[in-house]
């Protein structure tokens, strides 16, 4: 299992600057051509703990609650589940937020 952390960034004079709160961790494996992943989430308000996030998304993934994704020979897996995330987290907040910003 692979885990992918992705933190928020501000804006600061035009240049992005890392948060210390909130995040996501993503727990995900290549399996029979697919990849599946999960995700936890920590809040805005939280500071963002790697540990935490993978211990919870590792539950998760081993509980059976997963995305499956199918992946393309030309594909990298962290690259297919990154762009899912921004994809899906744009739908739930309504937000457009920049992935090279995420």
């Amino acid at each position: 299992m692979k885990f992918l952390h992705l933190r928020y960034h501000w804006l600061t004079n035009d240049e992005p600057e890392l948060n210390a709160k909130g995040g996501i961790t993503v727990a995900y494996e290549v399996i029979d051509g697919e990849v599946r992943y999960t995700m936890s989430k920590c809040h805005y308000r939280d500071t963002f703990c790697k540990r935490l996030g993978r211990d919870i998304s590792q539950g998760r993934f081993l509980a059976g609650k997963y995305k499956s994704l199918p992946l393309k020979e030309d594909e990298r897996p962290r690259d297919l589940v990154r762009a899912d995330v921004y994809r899906e987290l744009k739908s739930v907040v309504g937000l457009d937020l920049s992935p090279q910003l995420f």
